[in-house]
Order: structure tokens, then C-alpha cells, then sequence
């Protein structure tokens, strides 16, 4: 019934890795919630195998230069390496002089931002126990990754998928960094790269980026599942994001987000990098392995309910991230987040 239900000639037909082209139109189409996305470089087409009746995404990504090549093919090692049911799985590749097709698990629930922006839509919110889940799935993810020494460097909504049950899948490797033998995590990398909103502080400062950029990231997409706005706010302005970046002036969080999940996000999004929990403390989190036991003991040790609040002083000294900073850009309206 499926394949009634999808019109003709929407299949590249997938066979040991090889694409036989049937090409679709270069437009962007919507069927029974499988999208194709359509853009100027990239492509992500609906498949189905030669063989069985398993679907598969196709990314097909356009290249035109060297470094987009690189970043391809660094992004295809990479995953080929992962077995992990929160990372995307790459089950093959095909590749030309002008394009490259990497053959993926098929999540049929989209990214985790289209699950924000449907959440929107419908006028409805996500629950603190249904963003905890998201979260702990993430840590699991991460502190996979980074066994393998892998950083990923641009962690977002976009960059998460979503399969059936909720189940989370990270994906775009395209800038990661893999660590070398000897080289130390938490001296690991210095290139800006990743999307403002998510970037971690430090890389505003053009300081080493390890693993703790990664638990930023996780930190502002838990913000944004809660909020289901951005984490430093609607402004389109770099200077003003990074001003409340360098503070930790995330969004305000939902009053009917308990204080033990206020206490996970002021852990998480801490400006210093030693600061901030690794993943391995993470999942350890009570609100994490959604357990009960000894929660409120875990949290009242060193929860300061005054931390909630706007009024938290900043000790954080922004003119090391930009002097050119805006300094205009009010942060009153935000979360402050205190290092100690």
C-alpha cells in the first residue's frame, strides 16, 4: 500500500551501493510526510532498495570545489566508522568528478527542527519529560562520538534526525574534527566553524574547542526544545547573539520546567569549558535516566533557586570575546548563567 501511496518514478533505485539514475524533477515536493529537499548544492531524495522494501535517504551533494570535497569525503569516513542507534548510519556512497551521493538512514520524521516548527504550528509546547528524553539520547550520542575522539562541531536541530518512536539520529559530519593520536581533547581545535546560536563561547574567543563545545551545543538545543525559540534570541544580529553568548543570557525557560531541569541547563551551558559536565557525568544525571530515585537529593545539594532568574550578576568579562560587541544589545530579557 505504501508504494501506491508514492507516485511514480520518486525512487532512485539503490543496488549494492550503486544508483541506477532515475532523476526526479529538481523542485522541492512534500508526499505523506517524505520530503525531498531541493537546494542550489544539496538534494536529499526518498529511496527504496533494489531488493527489499527498506527506504533509504539519498543526500546528493553538488561540488565545485576542492574543500567542499574534502569536507564530503571527511563527512562519509567519518560515519562509515559509526554504529550507534542516536548516529546517523551511512550505508554507502556513490561519487562522480561533479557530485557526490551518500546513502543514509531514512528517518521519516524529519529533523529535529521541523518537530520544533510542527510544535509551533499546532500551537502546542514539548514536554519537560519529552526533552529530557531528546537530551539524554544526545549525551548518549556525543559521549559515543567522542570516544572515538571526534568532535562535531556544529551541533543544532538541523542537524539531528528523527525516526520512528521519537528515536534521535545526529548527523552532518561535514566539519567535524577528528582528533589525532596524542592530541588532546581539550586543546583540539581553534577554527571558527558551527552556527552562531549554538557556538560555544570559547570559540568567540578563538580558543581551543574540545568536547565541551559539543555540551554547549547539547545545552542550547535543550533551551530551544523547551522554549521552541532560539536560545539567544529571534535578532538576526551576530554582534548582539554573541553579546549574549559571552554572558550566558540563554532564553528564559518555561515556568512549568521543574528547578532540577534549570539546574541540568545552568550546569550545561557554563562560559568556561572545564566547567561544564562531560558526557559521561551527563547521562548520570538523574533527569537524564528519567529515574526517580534520589533525584531531589541529587539536586538540592548545590541548586541556588535565585540562579533562574534574570537577576544572576555576570562575572564573565565580554570584552575578551569582541570589543566591538554592541553594547546597546540588552540581555535583561534573558537567563544569565553564573560560573562557579
Amino acid at each position: 500500500s505504501r508504494k501506491k501511496n508514492i507516485q511514480k518514478g520518486l525512487f532512485h533505485r539503490v543496488s549494492n551501493g550503486q544508483i541506477s539514475i532515475n532523476r526526479l524533477l529538481g523542485v522541492l515536493f512534500e508526499y505523506e510526510g517524505v520530503f525531498a529537499i531541493w537546494s542550489a548544492h544539496q538534494s536529499v531524495f526518498l529511496a527504496e532498495a533494489k531488493d527489499s522494501d527498506d527506504l533509504v535517504a539519498i543526500k546528493e551533494v553538488a561540488i565545485s570545489k576542492k574543500i567542499e570535497k574534502l569536507s564530503i569525503f571527511r563527512e562519509i569516513d567519518v560515519m562509515r566508522t559509526f554504529d550507534h542507534k542516536n548516529v546517523l548510519r551511512c550505508l554507502s556512497y556513490d561519487a562522480s568528478e561533479a557530485r557526490v551521493r551518500i546513502i543514509l538512514e531514512y528517518c521519516p520524521l524529519g529533523s529535529l527542527a521541523d518537530l520544533i516548527t510542527r510544535t509551533k504550528e499546532s500551537e502546542s509546547s514539548l514536554a519537560e519529560s519529552e526533552v529530557c528524553d531528546f537530551g539524554r539520547q544526545i549525551a548518549s550520542a556525543l559521549n559515543y562520538i567522542h570516544d572515538l575522539k571526534v568532535l562535531h562541531r556544529d551541533l543544532k536541530p538541523d542537524n539531528i534526525m528523527v525516526t520512528s518512536g521519537n528515536l534521535l539520529k545526529i548527523c552532518d559530519f561535514g566539519v567535524c574534527r577528528v582528533l589525532q593520536d596524542g592530541e588532546s581533547k581539550a586543546n583540539s581545535a581553534k577554527t571558527f566553524v558551527g552556527t552562531i546560536q549554538y557556538c560555544a563561547p570559547e570559540l568567540l574567543q578563538n580558543a581551543a574547542y574540545g568536547p565541551p563545545g559539543d555540551i554547549w551545543g547539547l545545552g542550547t538545543i535543550l533551551v530551544e526544545l523547551a522554549t521552541l525559540g532560539k536560545p539567544f534570541g529571534e535578532s538576526d544580529a551576530f554582534l548582539a547573539i554573541c553579546n549574549r553568548i559571552s554572558k550566558g543570557a540563554f532564553r528564559p525557560l518555561p515556568e512549568s520546567y521543574s528547578w532540577k531541569f534549570r539546574s541540568t541547563i545552568q550546569r550545561i551551558l557554563q562560559i568556561e569549558p572545564k566547567n561544564r559536565p562531560t558526557t559521561d557525568e551527563l547521562l548520570k544525571y538523574p533527569l537524564f535516566i528519567q529515574s526517580d530515585t534520589e533525584v531531589e537529593e541529587y539536586y538540592e545539594e548545590d541548586f541556588d533557586e535565585s540562579s533562574s532568574h534574570s537577576d544572576i550578576s555576570d562575572n564573565h568579562d565580554s570584552s575578551q570575546i569582541s570589543s566591538s560587541i554592541d553594547s546597546s544589545c540588552s540581555s535583561s530579557d534573558y537567563s544569565f548563567n553564573n560560573d562557579s
